[in-house]
């Protein structure tokens, strides 16, 4: 294999260089496709996993862990009031504000109930 220096600018290159890669062969054809996916694969997979880091946490940021008391569906958005599936209310702190006074009234009293038997 010989060098040689071709002074347009080119660059210091190998004659296998051209009989391989510039050649109409299918050696050189096939070749030439590997050397070309391998360099898109270099961009295209950190990329990728760069991605999907960023969609996880942007899914972790906007989405609460907390299961659903009627059907357990655990993806709802932080501050959301009812479920996504059965339309159960979320908030555990305060009864539903759709339900009659007797329910809320009845709510009251489950949850004192329930706190005297925890204190």
């Amino acid at each position: 294999m010989t060098l040689e220096f071709k002074p347009g600018g080119e660059g210091l290159r190998t004659r296998a260089f051209h009989i391989i890669f510039e050649s109409d062969t299918p050696l050189g054809q096939g070749l030439s496709v590997m050397v070309m996916l391998t360099g898109y694969s270099i961009i295209v997979v950190p990329t990728g996993v760069f991605s999907a880091q960023v969609i996880r946490s942007i899914r972790e940021e906007r989405y609460s862990d907390e299961a659903c008391p009627g059907c357990g569906h655990d993806r709802h958005e932080r501050g959301a009031l009812y479920c996504l599936k059965c339309v159960t209310w979320l908030d555990e702190d305060t009864p539903d504000p759709h339900h009659s006074e007797d329910e809320q009234a009845a709510w009251w009293q489950a949850r004192k109930r329930k706190e005297g038997k925890k204190g």
